[in-house]
């Protein structure tokens, strides 16, 4: 028995390589806890998110239709509004989620002084450090899964030539002027967990 109560004993006596993998374990124990409290949080807001805007479309006769998540989905919410339009029977020309990126990209770069101080970090950037910017800025955006925003937004609407309605929680934001058709997206902040996404909307 003693030497039994002995192994026992000498097996719960931890040396310091042992304690400082302990020690490292219960770190990413609590780290990764809190990543899944995090998450958790963020997935009910997203959620909450959701309804909010929800509620306000369908007291407008709107509804939400999903997009996929994949950092296209400004574009992607645009071509599905293309094709709904074209499929109710409005005579207009669609284009792919791929082809509205690169149209947009192509816009910017046609009117640079128009749109490079949206770019621009500060009114102290110099000239060459703006269009600097810009240029960096147009060749990210042209690579595919780049999250586009308020300035492809204001781009693409001169571009096809009608007023884009984005709604969020709190209020809608018009990008252009009114046109033979209207295009409305969703924009959540907390949807998901990696960023930002836009949505389709459509009548119920």
């Amino acid at each position: 028995m003693d030497e039994l109560g002995s192994f026992y004993k000498s097996e719960q006596v931890l040396n310091s390589a042992q304690k400082k993998k302990l020690k490292k374990k219960q770190k990413q124990y609590e780290e990764q806890l809190e990543l899944d409290q995090h998450i958790d949080s963020k997935i009910k807001l997203g959620e909450e998110e959701f309804d909010l805007i929800q509620n306000k479309l369908v007291q407008l006769g709107f509804k939400i239709h999903d997009i996929q998540p994949d950092g296209n989905c400004l574009f992607k919410s645009i071509e599905h509004q293309l094709k709904f339009y074209k499929e109710s029977g409005l005579d207009i020309k669609c284009y792919s989620y791929k082809q509205l990126r690169q149209l947009s990209v192509d816009y910017l770069r046609d009117h640079k002084n128009e749109f490079k101080h949206f770019v621009a970090n500060s009114s102290d950037d110099t000239q060459s450090d703006a269009d600097e910017l810009f240029d960096s800025y147009c060749s990210k955006m042209e690579k595919d899964g780049e999250w586009g925003s308020e300035i492809e937004l204001q781009a693409l609407s001169k571009l096809l030539m009608c007023k884009i309605t984005v709604y969020n929680s709190a209020t809608s934001i018009e990008y252009g002027n009114e046109g033979p058709f209207d295009i409305n997206i969703s924009f959540h902040r907390h949807q998901y967990v990696l960023g930002p996404h836009y949505n389709s909307i459509v009548p119920l």
